[in-house]
């Protein structure tokens, strides 16, 4: 496989969990109305970043990156490790109608919103600035001699 697979599905967490927190803000301000759809996308988020995950580190264990590359990478991953936490946690928040849950699901939807965006900011950093991800950062694969 020569091409990268965490850039193609990891828009799939970032949407869901955006979607998370505009509905957990939505339900803080109206009332609770979509609290088993927001349990459903923050659940099935948190489900889909496990495999964008897995494809990052694999993706990373395949390239060759110089070392303040590796760094920059690593950093990313720690940020987003840290936006897993906080999504995970706020799956776990039951979906019952008592204000203070309501409350605890937008500032863990909230936090984990602003970790989100520092984590896109620096996975956008390597590839646009640093031109990490693309195919020429890939093992060469030996041509087979058939």
């Amino acid at each position: 496989m020569k091409h990268p697979i965490h850039p193609m599905i990891v828009h799939f967490p970032i949407v869901g969990w955006t979607v998370t927190f505009f509905l957990d803000m939505y339900q803080y301000i109206y009332g609770v109305q979509w609290a088993d759809l927001t349990q459903f996308v923050v659940v099935s988020s948190c489900i889909m970043a496990v495999i964008a995950m897995a494809a990052g580190l694999m993706d990373y264990l395949r390239q060759k990156p110089e070392q303040a590359n590796a760094r920059r990478i690593e950093q990313h991953m720690y940020w987003a490790l840290a936006l897993f936490a906080a999504f995970s946690f706020r799956a776990l928040l039951p979906t019952m109608l008592t204000s203070q849950l309501l409350l605890w699901s937008l500032l863990t939807s909230a936090v984990g919103f602003v970790l989100l965006i520092y984590t896109a900011y620096l996975g956008g950093h390597l590839v646009y600035t640093h031109g990490l991800g693309g195919v020429a950062h890939f093992k060469k694969q030996p041509k087979s001699k058939d």
